[in-house]
């Protein structure tokens, strides 16, 4: 007798607490049985492979796996291409947590009356490695459990996995329904649908978060670059601010030797001023007014006066010189005698 297997989806579904391991096989929970037809056998030896299948199945409700893998293995050789075989082989290998080997004897099995079988404990078995990863890689079953110091990438990555595998569980469970509408698959794809959503909403966090440390590095790296440039900077507004106090020093220099002789000039154009100042002022006054050409005026009293002086002088100097002449005429009388 075969036992199928329930997903670890369903089991957080019912309000169990949840096995994040592998799932432990349940004997107890038989949905459907595998009916060993009991006809008449062509021969032995495929009697004695359903004997060992009855063995290995009672072994599993056991828990001794073990055992239930070697007397499927004898089995095969017996009752070879058996879909009931391959069943039970894949239950074993569950139970054992090889999952992978488990979904390959599943696949072998998943034809006829036992496709239903078949699509739900694959879906089981997807179910239970996408949980298994996760927990692996800390992800939580809680999107408020998701810890708030863990690196973004990981776990988004791991996320989007066990999202993949999620998928392709929920399809399995899909094909059993289609096979058979059962209330254990219908389960099975609603509690993988909130799941889903758990875990697509983790992501987004971890997505936000994500965004803001490459914000937060881009700024840093931005500030550091603006440190490494501030010296440089520096030094490139000193040189110009030095070329600049120069140029106005020199500004200044000329500056003040424009003032400089601007104030000479000015002193010696005084100095000139001055003398002029000085001269006697019958100097000034014996200089005719300029007047306008053309124009008659009336002299001043001075200005006669001074005339008067000058013909004066005029008229002693003319007496002067004729007695002069006159001794030297009586001279030169006495030189020729």
């Amino acid at each position: 007798m075969n036992v199928p297997l329930r997903s670890s989806s369903a089991r957080r579904a019912s309000g169990r607490a949840a096995s994040r391991g592998p799932a432990p096989f349940r004997a107890a929970l038989v949905a459907f049985a595998v009916a060993l037809v009991v006809a008449p056998v062509a021969h032995a030896d495929e009697a004695l492979g359903r004997q060992l299948t009855r063995r290995a199945q009672q072994a599993l409700r056991e828990g001794d796996s073990e055992l239930a893998l070697d007397l499927m293995e004898r089995a095969r050789i017996e009752w070879p291409g058996s879909p009931v075989v391959a069943h039970t082989l894949a239950d074993a290998r569950f139970q054992q947590g090889d999952y992978a080997g488990a979904l390959v004897e599943y696949d072998k099995g998943s034809g006829g009356d036992l496709a239903y079988r078949a699509y739900f404990n694959q879906g089981v078995t997807l179910d239970t490695l996408a949980e298994r990863d996760l927990e692996a890689k800390g992800v939580p079953i809680d999107p408020a459990a998701l810890p708030p110091d863990a690196p973004p990438g990981p776990l988004i990555e791991a996320i989007n996995e066990g999202l993949e595998r999620l998928e392709t569980a929920r399809s399995r469970f899909l094909e059993s329904l289609a096979e058979r509408a059962d209330a254990a698959a219908r389960e099975s794809v609603a509690a993988i649908n909130r799941r889903m959503d758990d875990l697509r909403q983790m992501k987004e966090e971890l997505e936000q978060r994500q965004q803001e440390e490459q914000e937060n590095e881009d700024d840093q790296q931005d500030q550091d670059q603006e440190q490494q440039d501030q010296p440089q900077d520096q030094e490139q507004q000193q040189d110009p601010q030095d070329e600049g106090e120069q140029d106005d020093r020199q500004d200044q220099q000329q500056q003040q030797g424009d003032q400089g002789q601007q104030d000479q000039d000015e002193q010696e154009q005084d100095e000139q001023q001055g003398e002029d100042d000085q001269q006697p002022e019958d100097e000034q006054q014996g200089q005719p007014p300029q007047g306008q050409p053309g124009e008659e005026r009336e002299l001043t009293p001075q200005e006669m006066q001074k005339l008067l002086d000058q013909l004066e002088d005029l008229e002693e100097k003319a007496r002067a010189m004729q007695r002069i002449r006159r001794a030297q005429q009586h001279q030169a009388v006495e030189k020729d005698w």
